[in-house]
């Protein structure tokens, strides 16, 4: 489901994404509860330091610093509220998967570039790709060996149960 709307596979919660209004972008997280009829903001975090042990020559041992995208599965991952999460978007490719934990896949949408000088700024597809943890309220950045699908918005992405 695109636009930034994704619901829960219980149907207990709809989940909403950015989007525009009022002439801006947004990039905030909102959960509405079916239940008892109630918005909350979600706080989510994002990750603000990636570090791998190493040993070097001699055995002395210690932690590099690396960039997000360097990051792998044994990394010890620091996530803060001031963390590296998605940016302003509208049109997003949004999916919630559920399976032992419940998640949110966020793909693209259309973005803002802020221009040089005093012309305005300019839309801009985007295509990263983003996972979020609806139990820890993470965002994590996901990074193909591959290369993947160019910037699009307004696409979708389907699950098929068998």
């Amino acid at each position: 489901m695109s636009q930034g709307l994704v619901v829960s596979t219980d149907s207990n919660y709809l989940f909403l994404f950015g989007g525009l209004g009022k002439n801006l972008l947004y990039k905030d997280l909102w959960r509405y509860t079916v239940r008892t009829n109630t918005w909350q903001e979600l706080q989510t975090y994002g990750i603000s330091k990636v570090t791998r042990k190493v040993t070097t020559w001699n055995g002395t041992e210690y932690d590099l610093i690396l960039n997000i995208s360097d990051k792998r599965l044994n990394d010890t991952i620091n996530y803060s509220a001031a963390g590296s999460k998605p940016v302003e978007r509208m049109s997003a490719c949004l999916l919630y998967f559920a399976s032992d934990s419940e998640y949110i896949f966020l793909f693209g949408g259309l973005g803002t570039r802020f221009r040089l000088f005093d012309l305005g700024n300019t839309s801009i597809a985007l295509n990263d790709f983003w996972v979020f943890s609806v139990s820890s309220h993470k965002w994590t950045q996901i990074f193909s060996d591959t290369e993947g699908p160019s910037e699009r918005y307004e696409a979708n992405i389907i699950v098929l149960s068998m």
